[in-house]
């Protein structure tokens, strides 16, 4: 059960992670080197591919379905819909 939790939890670290760095690239880095309008132009796009994981769209999550943090936030998105 623990090796399930610790997956889980480095799942959603790097999910994270990588949701920040990109930011942090995206829109701070290439928007001070001059990109701004392609860095404006991209971000709804990018933005939307982050929130897929996190949306409650599609079929509600089964017992026993095990996809890292998503599972507990999809649901509790729905729940607050």
């Amino acid at each position: 059960m623990s090796i399930i939790l610790g997956l889980r939890y480095w799942r959603i670290v790097f999910f994270f992670a990588r949701v920040t760095l990109g930011i942090i690239f995206w829109d701070i880095f290439l928007r001070r080197i001059g990109l701004g309008a392609l860095v404006r132009a991209t971000r709804p796009r990018r933005l939307r591919q982050v929130a897929v994981p996190l949306s409650c769209a599609g079929d509600p999550p089964r017992r026993g379905d095990d996809q890292g943090g998503a599972v507990p936030l999809r649901a509790a998105g729905c729940v607050a819909a």
